[in-house]
């Protein structure tokens, strides 16, 4: 039986535009654009059987007609529409998801010197049970009863304590083995107050 989910989302953003990087978001919907090229701060609050949000950054191909629609958009936007039918079960998708980050990002490079590198953190939402992945340096946590538990494996170090710094037990339960390509989340069933968070690691550490 569809379980319908309340979903308070808001993006918060900060970009530095550079020529072989950019930076953008997947708002269940919404892609970033002109108006967010710089910063974004935009509130969405709905109730859905389905959602799908990411954060993400995407290398530049050179020469590209900046006004041509992104090449990010197609694999998204389909991801998207396949959600929203409500045909296929979140296990079914995880896949699907794990392609759409691998399409968005061109495939991780080694990158020379300091340059940026792509990154990708997404998640699907559906009746009730949340999954994410992370490539390069994507992040994903699950805020729960005072504790940031994360979603993904990570190389950060991270104390397994809550805000009163109380040791927490199974704090790594959500984080799935890494795949080829991507670092997964178990599926994780949602609570009333939960909290996702998408970021990549230079908002975290800067926080």
């Amino acid at each position: 039986m569809a379980k319908l989910t309340r979903l308070a989302t808001t993006v918060t953003a900060r970009y530095y535009p550079a020529p072989d990087i950019t930076d953008a978001f997947f708002l269940d919907g919404r892609l970033s654009g002109k108006r967010e090229a710089r910063a974004a701060d935009i509130t969405v609050d709905k109730e859905e059987r389905g959602f799908f949000l990411s954060v993400f950054s995407h290398s530049v191909a050179p020469g590209r007609d900046p006004a041509a629609e992104p090449g990010y958009a197609a694999p998204l936007n389909k991801l998207f529409a396949e959600i929203k039918s409500g045909r296929r079960a979140l296990d079914d998708q995880i896949g699907d998801l794990v392609n759409t980050a691998v399409s968005v990002t061109g495939r991780l490079k080694l990158q020379a010197d300091n340059s940026r590198a792509p990154f990708f953190s997404g998640i699907i939402v559906k009746d009730s049970e949340a999954f994410a992945i992370t490539m390069g340096k994507g992040l994903a946590f699950l805020y729960r009863d005072d504790t940031l538990f994360p979603l993904t494996a990570t190389d950060i170090r991270i104390d397994p304590v809550n805000t009163q710094r109380q040791k927490v037990e199974n704090f790594y339960n959500y984080c799935a083995a890494k795949t080829a390509t991507a670092l997964c989340s178990n599926i994780a069933q949602l609570k009333m107050d939960d909290c996702l968070v998408l970021c990549n690691r230079e908002v975290y550490e800067a926080l």
